[in-house]
């Protein structure tokens, strides 16, 4: 539980402070974590890298920062989608409300319609598969809950 807390409120702190450095900052943090989103849940991280909960939380917390850059979210996006393929409930949950709907929560227009389509297309062909039973959990999450619409300018 302490690492749990630990992790969140050295996340709001990055959050908070990464909008304030140099725009490159938080694509070369993101750049490092988004090899952790590719382990399973059983293997052991190595050195650098971040378990798969604390690498969700991490990449949550940069990507409001990182909403001008769209090939990295489209890579935070897919990289989000592949790991969900293959972990257990509890982190397709975590990772489904903390990365995806933060990403969604920060697009808007085309690149909303976009995301949400690369989404559906992702979902759809794990139904053809035996996979589908994690894709129908995520499908859920994201489509039953509602995206925060732009603000008005």
């Amino acid at each position: 539980m302490r690492s749990r807390e630990s992790t969140a409120a050295a996340c709001r702190l990055m959050s908070a402070c990464v909008p304030l450095c140099d725009e490159a900052v938080p694509g070369r943090v993101a750049l490092s974590v988004l090899p952790s989103l590719q382990l399973s849940e059983d293997e052991v991280p190595g050195a650098g890298r971040l378990n798969v909960e604390v690498a969700s939380e991490v990449m949550a917390a940069l990507i409001p920062s990182l909403s001008a850059d769209d090939q990295l979210t489209l890579t935070i996006l897919t990289s989000a989608l592949s790991c969900i393929k293959t972990l257990p409930d509890a982190l397709v949950s975590k990772i489904t409300v903390r990365l995806l709907l933060t990403l969604l929560n920060c697009c808007s227009g085309a690149r909303l319609e976009s995301s949400l389509g690369l989404i559906l297309d992702d979902l759809c062909s794990w139904h053809s598969t035996d996979q589908h039973t994690c894709g129908d959990r995520a499908g859920t999450a994201v489509f039953d809950r509602p995206v925060r619409p732009p603000a008005e300018t």
